[in-house]
């Protein structure tokens, strides 16, 4: 059994870059969503397009909840489309391991893809998506994607004798923490058979939290990819 496990803080900007991206699923259009709520933002969308939007909004909310609440979601994105240089100028360069959407959704490549799903994930699991321009609906790369749906959730976290992380402070009565800028070993999780544990969670004590096993961890590094660039901080495990 390790005694380690590892947090990965792909919410910080310096580890994971965000682009402007639309998502199609079976259940709602994005790229509709997107140019209806730009014309919704300037006020020139007439009452059967709000009618519409709103229609939308309705499946794609209940998405972006249960994503970020770490539920199971039977529909994943097929396509990402990228938004126009007015808002995100860029489309992820070839050596980005991982990156996120607008959403807050996150996106790996290949490479990342092929270990982790290796792995047992439980109920986490994988959409092949790629990318298209949102206004030609070119396709941009002949690279393929995965859209990860986190759909493990344990609460492991030792929050009396962790360090670097912090409270709402407007609601500083709350379990949940926020993660600040952790150093190895500054997490402390108490997990009680890790022989046994799925190999990627979320922890909902720790806001936008996603740890890896250790036995993960070291296969990605057998790889070739780093502690650095995967934004791993090293947890212990009591």
């Amino acid at each position: 059994m390790s005694n380690y496990a590892w947090l990965c803080d792909y919410t910080n900007y310096s580890v994971a870059n965000t682009y402007g991206m639309a998502m199609q699923t079976e259940e709602f259009d994005g790229v509709e969503r997107f140019w209806l709520y730009e014309k919704e933002k300037i006020g020139q969308i007439n009452n059967e397009e709000q009618q519409m939007l709103d229609n939308i909004r309705i499946p794609y909310l209940k998405f972006f909840d249960a994503w970020h609440n770490r539920e199971l979601i039977k529909h994943l994105p097929v396509k990402l489309f990228k938004e126009p240089d007015i808002n995100y100028s860029n489309l992820p360069q070839k050596d980005e391991i991982f990156f996120r959407i607008t959403g807050g959704y996150l996106v790996m490549n290949e490479k990342l893809y092929n270990i982790i799903s290796q792995f047992n994930l439980g109920k986490t699991h994988f959409s092949q998506v790629y990318i298209y321009d949102i206004e030609t609906k070119k396709q941009l790369s002949d690279m393929p994607y995965y859209f990860i749906n986190i759909a493990e959730k344990f609460e492991f976290l030792d929050i009396e004798n962790s360090k670097e992380i912090s409270v709402n402070q407007y609601f500083p009565q709350q379990r949940k923490r926020w993660i600040r800028e952790p150093k190895n070993d500054d997490i402390i999780l108490s997990i009680p058979v890790m022989d046994n544990i799925i190999d990627l969670w979320h922890d909902p004590l720790l806001n936008n939290s996603l740890f890896f096993s250790d036995k993960l961890v070291k296969a990605l590094f057998d790889v070739g990819l780093n502690q650095k660039e995967l934004g791993l901080i090293r947890c212990i495990i009591k």
